[in-house]
């Protein structure tokens, strides 16, 4: 039983890296209900801005390290038109809650417990965020979370 399911891992994470964006791609649009209002967020409503798109989880502790780095870039460049999405994929939404109870967030967070969207996206690390310009085109791709990453991806917000 446990090699049936080690295929299937493997086999996913293969479909997945197969069906990754790269960077030149277009974005693919989703609507997801939002983490703490009972509203939805959708891609597509935020054309026209740089999107910084964000893929984590409250298990994953780059992911915790991240959310304080996107709180200072969404106010630092809002003014500009840009726009952090946080996407969690925590199956129980308490549980993403819980994590950002101490934490004052400036950005969109939605909920995908399915996880349809990081799919989509072929995300095969965490946290992966994808820098998408005005037109919804993937400008970058950063996947895990450091400081070397960080002023990379400044650098071409």
């Amino acid at each position: 039983m446990r090699g049936i399911a080690l295929v299937i891992a493997v086999l996913l994470i293969l479909v997945c890296q197969a069906r990754a964006l790269e960077v030149g791609d277009d974005c693919v649009d989703f609507a997801l209900p939002t983490l703490l209002q009972d509203d939805e967020l959708r891609l597509s409503v935020h054309r026209g801005k740089v999107v910084y798109l964000d893929f984590w989880a409250s298990w994953c502790q780059p992911c915790k390290e991240s959310l304080t780095w996107m709180n200072r870039i969404q106010r630092e460049y809002a003014a500009q038109g840009f726009q952090v999405i946080a996407v969690n994929l925590d199956s129980v939404r308490e549980r993403a809650i819980n994590s950002l109870a101490s934490r004052d967030i400036a950005y969109k967070l939605a909920f995908d417990p399915d996880g349809q969207v990081p799919l989509s996206y072929g995300v095969s690390a965490m946290p992966s965020s994808y820098l998408l310009d005005r037109q919804c085109k993937v400008v970058a791709i950063k996947r895990g979370f450091d400081t070397n990453s960080v002023r990379d991806m400044e650098s071409h917000i």
